[in-house]
């Protein structure tokens, strides 16, 4: 299996580390989901259709955002675009998980986790009721402990309170807690809960994973393992220098 093969010991970094994952573009490809729900709801209003880019460009920080920036990129107003949001909510609530995949290599890297009990939880600006749905529609809410999402009154990311939620509700214990995402909000909101992040490639951010101040990159999610590695040596290292 790949994880022997790369030289990763599965069972050492599932009692080191505690892992958060962003949901969207992240876990799962939703993009599809978004812009048909959107598109349903700018061709009455003869607002521009979206495309796959599009969504992507404007769901970087979180789906509630979405019809907020794409309503005013036409020249709408901020009001106009917030007052569309139920609406949207409404469509997607019709038929939430249509058109939603796995991103590639989720299941292969769930399937590691699961067989050494990699503790895991998600944190995302998806609506919490909606992302609980989805991840019970693609069978794969049973590998985390914690689902935090968009609720009244809770801030959304970067703000660092879901995350530190998140991280409290799942009990790491003495494992370092890692936010895992695919897109500048996960990485300024492990920045201000004082975690480490881990981008991966081919997500919902116009920007290069590279150049968003990550502590680690990957090209895909079956290659965590390889990031969790290279941490777990420079922790190791930061320790015997201190």
């Amino acid at each position: 299996m790949q994880h022997h093969e790369s030289g990763n010991d599965w069972v050492s970094l599932a009692d080191r580390f505690a892992l958060v994952f962003d949901l969207d573009g992240t876990l799962v490809d939703s993009a599809e989901n978004l812009r048909h729900a959107a598109n349903r709801l700018f061709e009455p209003r003869g607002i521009p259709a979206l495309s796959r880019a599009d969504v992507i460009r404007h769901v970087a920080d979180g789906q509630p955002l979405l019809i907020q920036r794409a309503v005013a990129e036409w020249g709408g107003s901020i009001e106009l675009g917030e007052s569309m949001n139920a609406e949207f909510r409404a469509l997607l609530a019709d038929d939430p998980v249509a058109h939603m995949t796995l991103m590639p290599g989720t299941e292969t890297f769930l399937a590691w986790a699961s067989a050494v009990s990699l503790p895991m939880a998600i944190c995302t600006n998806k609506i919490e009721t909606l992302a609980i749905d989805t991840l019970c529609h693609l069978a794969i809410d049973h590998h985390f402990r914690v689902i935090i999402g968009a609720v009244p009154g809770r801030p959304l990311k970067p703000h660092p309170d879901p995350l530190d939620l998140a991280i409290r509700k799942m009990a790491v214990g003495h494992r370092q807690p890692v936010m895992v995402g695919d897109a500048l909000a996960d990485c300024r909101v492990a920045d201000a809960a004082g975690v480490p992040s881990i981008l991966i490639e081919g997500g919902y951010t116009v920007d290069h994973v590279s150049s968003l101040g990550a502590t680690e990159t990957v090209a895909r999610i079956d290659l965590l393992g390889d990031a969790l590695t290279r941490l777990s040596k420079h922790t190791d290292r930061m320790l015997l220098e201190s």
